[in-house]
């Protein structure tokens, strides 16, 4: 059956709810009080079946947006990627490429070189990414050309998941499995000067996916999906920093964060928009959300759900800002700002609902009053 998306911004109060899978402290105590802010999004790509079809999306995972605007968007099952115009009220299916014979495996991730263009998607099942070439200007916007087919395959990666890119055209990449991150230089080279095994990186991580860079802040956040985290790097050597975001640290334990996660379960995709992190949580029975931070804020890093929920009941600024949609699987979330309009779109890819859901970053501020629309 097709479900409504529709976008909520959740204000915690007195408490906050929030489940833990490592079996740390979770849940809440107290009175609860949840304000919902509702926003319909502009836009649903795909017709919510798992179908073949032309405008059926069958597990989507990555989103991203290249340069001239367009969505890219993976449907995993089809071994395609799907091209679409989304800015206006009526997005358009602009094309497709790719099929089985290119996406051996199961595709997840999408990253764009913001220096040449160049679009890296990953394949977590064959362990290996593909790069394309991009279209040129006087071409159809989905006349991707298949470059590399087998990006890291001579690398011991064994699950090749969140992929993302720096200003410099460095790309860096997530392995799920080993809990681990590596950079590549601008020719495609493993970085040496990235040291995030060396200086203990993955004892901080326990099943990651998501991955952001912070460059105004010389910051990469990672998604440690199993204990209900953002962890905390340094972006030019890959050093721990022993910040979490939405838990707390455990200084006598690092990697270990502690107290109530805003999280409700496994974090996926993240992406940052106007100084605010995004960060996808899965969480169960079909009511996962996008959580919003500010990175801005004093208590961005090292509080966890209790401490939010006091702070808005004090009526104190809070990192936390709360949660967007209701989604049955959110995985990968992306936006672009249109530099005509100035309006910013995001798209969240919801995998089980089988759509991606698309909203405007104003109506979002304008409904959770934060941001270009704070009091």
């Amino acid at each position: 059956m097709k479900t409504a998306v529709a976008l909520s911004l959740l204000l915690f109060g007195c408490a906050a709810t929030a489940a833990n899978p490592s079996g740390d402290e979770q849940g809440t105590s107290g009175d609860e009080v949840v304000t919902g802010i509702n926003v319909q999004p502009y836009a649903r790509i795909g017709t919510g079946n798992a179908g073949n079809g032309i405008n059926d999306i069958s597990t989507p995972d990555g989103v991203i947006f290249d340069a001239r605007g367009s969505l890219l968007l993976t449907d995993a099952d089809n071994h395609r990627m799907q091209v679409w115009d989304v800015r206006g009220d009526a997005p358009k299916r602009l094309g497709q490429f790719g099929d089985a014979h290119v996406f051996v495996g199961q595709i997840v991730d999408v990253a764009i070189n913001p220096k040449d263009g160049k679009l890296i998607v990953s394949d977590e099942d064959s362990h290996l990414s593909y790069s394309f070439l991009p279209p040129k200007a006087d071409e159809d916007p989905a006349a991707y050309k298949l470059e590399t087919p087998d990006m890291f395959k001579t690398e011991t990666v064994k699950k090749v998941g969140g992929v993302t890119f720096d200003s410099k055209g460095r790309l860096y990449t997530v392995d799920a499995h080993q809990n681990l991150v590596r950079r590549y230089d601008e020719t495609g080279k493993p970085d040496p000067t990235f040291k995030f095994a060396e200086l203990g990186g993955t004892a901080y991580l326990n099943g990651c996916e998501g991955i952001a860079v912070d460059e105004k802040r010389g910051l990469l956040y990672v998604s440690s999906e199993f204990t209900s985290a953002i962890q905390v790097f340094d972006l030019e050597t890959g050093a721990p920093k022993n910040h979490a975001i939405g838990r707390k640290t455990d200084a006598a334990h690092p990697g270990q964060p502690t107290g109530q996660s805003v999280f409700a379960s496994s974090i996926e995709g993240l992406w940052i928009l106007d100084d605010y992190l995004l960060a996808s949580d899965e969480a169960d029975g079909g009511e996962g959300h996008v959580m919003i931070f500010d990175l801005a804020s004093d208590s961005i890093f090292d509080h966890d759900a209790t401490d939010y929920a006091q702070m808005k009941a004090a009526n104190k600024p809070s990192a936390f800002i709360g949660g967007f949609g209701s989604f049955c699987s959110p995985d990968s979330v992306a936006a672009f700002t249109d530099p005509q309009s100035h309006e910013s779109y995001v798209a969240v890819a919801d995998q089980c609902h089988y759509q991606v859901a698309m909203y405007k970053w104003s109506e979002v501020t304008k409904a959770g009053k934060f941001g270009r629309h704070a009091p």
